[in-house]
């Protein structure tokens, strides 16, 4: 049986730094763990609570979707349904494009009557350095 060599030998025979090997790694498995490698992953939940009084139950439906259009693109959407209302509460969806050495996220998201959104486009290997815009941290919750 052949073994695959450890972490550190392949490191130190790429010439990379262990950083750089590590972010490969976490992408990687990543890649692989994602829906068993499938190219999409979707969700439904249904969620009841009640309290004491029966008037204040709550009856909720999400569902998500992730698809990996190629192996640059990534599609998200999430929906939070008010199923006693007959109303979405929430709902959001992003786009992600590998840039190569950029990468570039764009977040859209309703709550509370409103939209809100979020873009950045960043340096890979050095995320510090990015430009943005809207509100980095989108207000959520449920109702």
């Amino acid at each position: 049986l052949i073994s695959e060599p450890s972490w550190e030998e392949r490191t130190a025979s790429l010439g990379r730094s262990p950083v750089d090997e590590l972010r490969e790694e976490l992408a990687r498995a990543a890649e692989l763990g994602r829906a068993g490698g499938k190219p999409w992953d979707a969700g439904v939940t249904f969620r009841y609570s009640r309290g004491a009084d029966p008037d204040q139950s709550t009856y909720w439906l999400d569902g998500d979707l992730a698809l990996s259009l190629t192996a640059n693109w990534r599609v998200n959407y999430s929906v939070h349904y008010d199923v006693k209302e007959q109303e979405v509460a929430s709902q959001e969806y992003s786009i992600y494009r590998d840039l190569h050495c950029w990468e570039a996220q764009f977040t859209r998201r309703y709550y509370d009557g409103e939209w809100q959104h979020y873009f950045r486009v960043s340096v890979k290997a050095l995320p510090e350095i990015q430009a943005e815009s809207g509100g980095k941290h989108l207000r959520r919750g449920i109702r």
